[in-house]
């Protein structure tokens, strides 16, 4: 007996027949006149999501006379997620405290497929043999930028598994006309970096078509915890904002301290390699040495540092040697205050 018939039966028998109806549509089929049946409340697309079942149930139990209400299928991704098939995501940042960041934060997010790889063409390679159904590209990589490698995967002859796959852009909060540059080449939105929290979620659910919930319970704002140095007798400026990571991290003290702790260690490694291109007179090293240090710290709420950095990659960027040499020591510096005021936050790290 198939579901019409069940209805039927139903209608047709005295004692049943105020029992209200809700139809279930299997994946595929739309709420045309070839599906409704009289005495059905509601329809509702299999797997069936909750909020769309909550509708339907109340819908169905006020009675309404309005036969045929059908709830369609929800976006691809949502589907699959339900169907028991994990969300999969490819994060594109050349940055590895960036990475640790991202990731930490998609993954308290709910979603733990997360595959990282450092530039355009690796991640172009991975569309290629992967079926993503997001990606979260930085635009500034090296041996391919996200813009190239988004356009790679829009043209007409792309051999990635998902072409159509949205593209979110990851930009520094200074790029100019960023966003129509990213919509130019086909990416779908943008997020500036450092990454906040409920700017990622709402990003994340407007492109999956599901609502995205932090697995950590709400907690209370934090004080301000910040540690300012003097700059001059009238502007101060932050060396290290541990509430702002904290923020992000959505109040987890581990992840804070490795993500900080790598923070610390890879930092002297990337200025040791800055120092190295200015003695070669290797300018692009200088700038993306800079670039990758701007990042981390601004990730890192260590806002002195990632303000001296820029200035640095502005500076490689022109090949002016002078300028970059004036400012290696204020950097040294910069990154000494942050690490000493990491320590006296985070003792024992």
């Amino acid at each position: 007996m198939d579901g019409a018939a069940v209805v039927r039966s139903i209608k047709s028998d005295e004692k049943l027949r105020e029992v209200r109806i809700v139809g279930l549509l299997s994946p595929g089929q739309r709420g045309g006149d070839k599906v409704r049946i009289d005495g059905v409340a509601a329809y509702l697309a299999k797997p069936v999501r909750s909020c769309a079942l909550r509708e339907a149930l109340v819908f169905a139990m006020m009675g309404e006379a309005r036969p045929g209400v059908v709830y369609h299928e929800e976006s691809d991704s949502e589907l699959r997620a339900l169907a028991g098939d994990p969300i999969r995501i490819l994060l594109a940042e050349d940055n590895r405290t960036n990475q640790g960041v991202a990731v930490a934060v998609l993954h308290k997010m709910g979603f733990p497929l997360v595959d990282v790889v450092g530039n355009g063409a690796d991640a172009v390679k991975a569309l290629e043999d992967l079926r993503y159904d997001l990606v979260l590209m930085d635009i500034q990589m090296p041996v391919m930028d996200g813009f190239e490698a988004a356009r790679r995967v829009r043209a007409p002859d792309s051999g990635t598994c998902n072409p159509k796959v949205p593209i979110i852009a990851l930009t520094a909060h200074a790029m100019h006309g960023s966003r129509e540059q990213c919509l130019q080449v086909g990416m779908n939105d943008h997020l500036t970096k450092p990454l906040k929290a409920k700017a990622l979620r709402e990003t994340l659910a407007k492109w999956l078509g599901q609502k995205v919930d932090g697995v950590c319970p709400a907690i209370a704002p934090p004080v301000r915890d910040v540690v300012v140095a003097p700059l001059t007798a009238e502007m101060t400026e932050i060396v290290f904002d541990r509430t702002a990571l904290l923020d992000l991290l959505e109040g987890d003290e581990a992840l804070l301290r490795g993500i900080l702790s790598r923070f610390i260690g890879e930092i002297p490694e990337a200025i040791a390699e800055l120092q190295d291109g200015l003695d070669r007179r290797e300018f692009k090293q200088v700038a993306c040495c800079a670039h990758g240090i701007k990042g981390a710290a601004a990730n890192a709420g260590a806002e002195a540092l990632r303000r001296t950095a820029a200035e640095v990659e502005a500076a490689g960027k022109v090949g002016d040697a002078a300028v970059v040499a004036a400012l290696l020591p204020t950097l040294r510096q910069q990154f000494q205050r942050c690490h000493d005021a990491v320590l006296s936050a985070l003792p024992g790290l």
